[in-house]
């Protein structure tokens, strides 16, 4: 039934194709005028209809194994890029060769679920490092927050954890205001934001990012990658455990 499915609507697309051209008829021999196909097509479709779901769901089931593929590609070419950026904030064992990357927008709400479930992972799951990556999708307000995140990863490292955290828990817009508020109540005092986060390595570091995810096929936040295993998405503390222990280097 699926090869008449076919039939009919290569007749179909070449009735499109000479519709284009002001023709009625398919071509070839059929002697089938393109409304007489697609009653055919409507009719098979209406009568079959756990034929077409089976074939779509087969397609789709293709189309994200090959989705797969190229995630895993594209995160094994660009390891190096992740784990080995000087402005990416690496917590958790630094030599490990277990790791869980987080591409992440501080006024998402869904990368905000997701952070109680990463500290665990740094307080609980010993062998492996956590790497930051800022990934500003959702305007002005998340890239002056990333800019002042990458600056205290670049300026005091020790404390960026501290105030990314800061930066989650808070609700609403990021201003500088803020973020020299948020600065303060971790013992930052002595970074000038106004200044600093316009600096050309934390832009460049910014653009690095959205590159790096373009490149990785990532299109929103929160994204993972564990192990070279893309996890898109926000997932409870269980799961990233899950795949940390099925992909685990030792």
């Amino acid at each position: 039934m699926l090869k008449k499915l076919l039939v009919v609507t290569t007749f179909l697309t070449i009735g499109a194709c000479d519709s284009a051209n002001s023709t009625t008829t398919t071509s070839g021999n059929s002697g089938l005028t393109e409304a007489q196909v697609r009653e055919i097509v409507g009719k098979y479709i209406d009568e079959n209809p756990k034929v077409i779901i089976a074939s779509l769901e087969k397609y789709q089931q293709q189309q994200m194994a090959e989705d797969q593929e190229k995630a895993k590609t594209a995160v094994k070419d660009n390891r190096d890029r992740m784990l080995n950026s000087k402005h990416s904030a690496i917590v958790g064992d630094a030599n490990s060769a277990n790791y869980m990357v987080e591409f992440f927008d501080y006024n998402c709400g869904f990368c905000k679920r997701a952070t109680p479930a990463v500290n665990q992972v740094l307080a609980e799951q010993k062998n492996i490092k956590v790497v930051f990556l800022e990934l500003p999708v959702l305007g002005p307000s998340s890239e002056l927050a990333a800019a002042a995140a990458i600056t205290v990863q670049l300026k005091e490292p020790g404390k960026y954890l501290a105030f990314h955290n800061k930066l989650m828990e808070h609700n609403g817009p990021k201003d500088l205001v803020v973020i020299n508020d948020l600065a303060k109540e971790v013992g930052i005092t002595d970074i000038k934001f106004a200044e600093e986060i316009h600096s050309p390595e934390v832009l460049a570091a910014i653009e690095e990012n959205r590159k790096l995810a373009d490149d990785l096929g990532i299109r929103g936040t929160p994204a993972f990658v564990i192990n070279d295993e893309l996890v898109p998405g926000a997932i409870p503390y269980e799961e990233m455990v899950k795949v940390i222990k099925e992909t685990s280097k030792k």
